[in-house]
């Protein structure tokens, strides 16, 4: 299994592991209850549900919590308008939660009616300005159920926080960065979203190995082009010193998700087992036995899924995934 962190066109890339927090004072009040209580008590008032779908290994998903959720102005906005609920993706009800509602990857924040109807849905981080942004939408789409409240923040709160657009973006900052990152994937630019990745990995931040494999599978995504992704990578993964467990499992998981060269899953197979090799985890076990099966080696697969099993029983991580890979390979 992957720590992965899709973006789509609506790209937000500031993003670095901090600590982690999901609720803190003044921040965002969380609704504590099962997802049909909160719809109860959505439709009780009105209000949509603001849902956070979250993994505890993301750092997009601390970087929120930690510094978006807090924001004042966001915390009055949303503790006026929304039921909030955050729900990890790979405890409790959250597994079955995110294949019913499609999650790929962390964070996926929904707008949900009280029926559970989705009213709006994006995918990576988000900073103050972007919050707001998305409520705005979520609620000119549910316009009957909501007003929105303006405590604190003029007669629209909404347009009162949007930033100023910038003209020319800034390669020398993470904000720059990400407003080249968007405009090129919006306007399906791939010589500037190139040139926006590679201006990301010279900035001073220690997370931007794993942004660039984000920002580059976002492409190949919307463009469906995974040979140009694993090609980059590849090129990529030669210029990192190798000893990170995590940036090598990361790779490898991407591959066994879209990469059909063989060569290519070949090559994810050895940094998956460098990997377990450096660190032995869930996580890369989870990946190993994929890319094993991918490649043929059905034996091999089976070996590592139960180690994999084993290993997050260890460390209370859900496997129900891994349980139903490997029910197919047997």
């Amino acid at each position: 299994m992957k720590k992965t962190i899709q973006f789509t066109s609506l790209l937000t890339v500031f993003l670095f592991l901090f600590q982690w927090s999901l609720a803190q004072e003044g921040g965002i009040e969380f609704f504590h209850g099962t997802m049909q209580e909160a719809k109860q008590k959505a439709a009780e008032s009105g209000k949509l549900i603001f849902l956070d779908a979250y993994a505890t290994w993301c750092g997009p998903c601390k970087w929120m919590a930690k510094y978006s959720f807090t924001d004042p102005q966001v915390a009055s906005f949303y503790n006026e308008n929304f039921i909030n609920v955050k729900m990890d993706m790979e405890r409790g009800e959250g597994p079955n939660l995110a294949r019913r509602l499609g999650i790929r990857a962390y964070p996926t924040i929904f707008f949900l009616q009280p029926t559970g109807e989705v009213a709006l849905k994006s995918t990576g981080a988000k900073d103050a300005y972007g919050l707001l942004d998305l409520a705005k939408g979520a609620l000119k789409r549910a316009p009957e159920r909501i007003e929105p409240a303006d405590k604190g923040l003029g007669s629209d709160p909404l347009e009162a926080a949007e930033p100023a657009p910038e003209a020319v973006p800034d390669f020398t900052t993470m904000k720059g960065v990400e407003a080249a990152l968007n405009t090129a994937m919006e306007q399906h630019d791939q010589a500037g979203y190139q040139a926006a990745s590679l201006a990301l990995l010279e900035l001073d931040y220690t997370e931007t190995a794993f942004l660039y494999l984000e920002v580059q599978r976002a492409w190949a995504d919307e463009h469906n082009d995974p040979g140009g992704f694993a090609e980059k990578v590849v090129s990529f993964m030669k210029t990192q010193p190798g000893d990170d467990a995590d940036l090598l499992n990361t790779a490898a998981w991407h591959f066994s998700e879209i990469v059909e060269d063989r060569e290519m899953l070949k090559q994810a197979a050895e940094w998956a087992a460098q990997s377990i090799q450096m660190v032995p985890s869930y996580y890369n076990h989870d990946t190993f036995s994929l890319l094993r099966y991918r490649l043929g080696d059905t034996a091999g697969a089976v070996d590592y899924a139960k180690r994999a099993i084993e290993l997050a029983r260890i460390s209370d991580i859900d496997y129900s995934t891994t349980e139903k890979a490997l029910a197919e390979m047997q």
